[in-house]
């Protein structure tokens, strides 16, 4: 899957300070199939790495909230985890 880029919110925070900046995500996609590897890829230009996603996933099943840092190389674009 790929992102839907109405459910997306670039750059919500942080834009004109040079820290990282604070995006949203929703979608019926579980937290696993958007936390894949390259699923931001078609945003890559909005994304500098350090930058923080929240994601809402409204999945039946491994659905849920969480807070994610990117991580852009090129155009591809993976997320870690936040504890």
């Amino acid at each position: 899957m790929t992102i839907d880029t109405k459910n997306w919110s670039g750059n919500i925070a942080g834009v004109g300070f040079g820290g990282p900046m604070m995006h949203t995500y929703s979608s019926s996609d579980t937290l696993a199939t958007i936390a894949g590897s390259g699923y931001f890829n078609s945003v890559a230009d909005e994304i500098t790495t350090g930058d923080v996603i929240y994601v809402y996933s409204s999945a039946a099943s491994g659905g849920g909230g969480k807070m994610y840092r990117m991580t852009r190389t090129v155009n591809t674009v993976t997320l870690t985890a936040l504890s």
